[in-house]
């Protein structure tokens, strides 16, 4: 055998096997770790175990980047199997902690259904329960994702109808779904003639709403913002 670099591996024999191990016994809480470096001062680690770093198990594998002004764990894999991307606590089969861009001619799939956002406008409503509104001004944007849609929007120059504490949104672009009335929230900012509010959005039953809680029911909206997901069976 002649080596072709400094250090050269060789196995000649049809096995499977271990050809180089790294194994820290010392200490449950220290890791195993093989480091690559370079006279810039980069060094990228490849480490195994380790508890007493962060979130990390003794059964977490990681790589991590050391070199000066750059530190951090850009990847992690946990005992349960979740992976995680610019976090060392993943929640998820896949956890990414920043942008994720897929390049032209791919497609992002669930359950192997191509899902692509969808973008519009529409003309957001909200009233009163019972009652009828004006507004000068009404718009709206969302952005659907399978069965996710996120909304945006404003009523203005105008009043929510007849008095009541409880704002209920229509004319939404999709129908809120009956299965999923759990996993939605978000917020909205409402004017009463010259005070306002920021009110986390509820659910007044299949429609989102905010409440006004502590203002007067004789008061009347005369503007509404909103922004909040919330999830359709279409």
């Amino acid at each position: 055998m002649n080596p072709g670099t400094r250090l050269e591996v060789y196995n000649g024999t049809a096995v499977e096997e271990t050809a180089i191990k790294v194994n820290n016994q010392a200490n449950d809480g220290y890791a195993a770790k093989l480091s690559l470096a370079n006279a810039a001062n980069v060094q990228w680690d490849l480490r195994a175990g380790g508890s007493g770093r962060g979130d990390y198990s003794n059964s977490a594998f990681s790589i991590e980047e050391l070199t000066i002004g750059h530190t951090g764990t850009r990847l992690i894999i946990k005992q349960d199997g979740n992976v995680g991307i610019g976090t060392v606590s993943p929640g998820f089969a896949l956890d990414v902690n920043g942008d994720v861009n897929v390049s032209s001619g791919h497609s992002f799939k669930v359950d192997g259904t191509t899902v692509s956002p969808i973008f519009g406008t529409f003309s957001p409503n909200v009233v009163n329960t019972g009652s009828t509104s004006t507004w000068g001004s009404r718009h709206g944007v969302y952005m659907k994702i399978g069965q996710m849609v996120h909304v945006s929007g404003f009523c203005d120059n105008g009043n929510s109808g007849a008095a009541g504490n409880v704002l209920v949104f229509t004319g939404l672009p999709y129908s809120v779904s009956t299965s999923k009335q759990a996993q939605r929230d978000g917020m909205g900012v409402v004017g009463m003639n010259n005070p306002f509010a920021t009110y986390n959005v509820f659910w007044d039953g299949s429609l989102p709403a905010i409440y006004q809680g502590g203002l007067p029911v004789s008061s009347q909206a005369t503007f509404v913002t909103f922004d909040f997901t919330y999830y359709t069976d279409n």
